[in-house]
């Protein structure tokens, strides 16, 4: 599955091109994480501090839905601070702030965008 055409990937800074094969492996999961009745990864934590949930599976709103990947859509949740880029994939329930909030079938180029910008995952 092509996520990025060659002129988007040749565009991406070297450490954003890096981070597509990491990102991938940590929606994945390890085998115990995809052996349990729900994939439920860790959270996705950043240089600066900035972090969210980011999951997919069956029961996630991501693209293949499935265990395994790869995800050209993910869901992501829970942002440690408001991002405008995942508001428009924001799941609207009164009275949830941005940062309690569920965003859906967010694409994986927008999910790279918001992970470099805040300085990549801390590994």
């Amino acid at each position: 599955m092509e996520l990025f055409d060659q002129r988007a990937l040749a565009a991406l800074p070297v450490m954003g091109r890096a981070s597509i094969s990491l990102i991938q492996s940590r929606l994945h999961g390890t085998p115990l994480q995809r052996s349990g009745r729900i994939k439920c990864l860790p959270r996705f934590i950043c240089i600066d501090g900035f972090s969210m949930s980011v999951q997919a599976s069956e029961i996630h709103a991501c693209l293949p839905k499935g265990r395994t990947g790869p995800y050209s859509h993910v869901e992501c949740a829970c942002p440690s601070e408001p991002s405008p880029d995942l508001m428009p994939y924001r799941l609207h329930e009164n009275g949830v702030a941005p940062e309690e909030a569920i965003y859906r079938h967010v694409p994986f180029g927008t999910l790279l965008g918001i992970l470099i910008s805040h300085g990549g995952l801390r590994v």
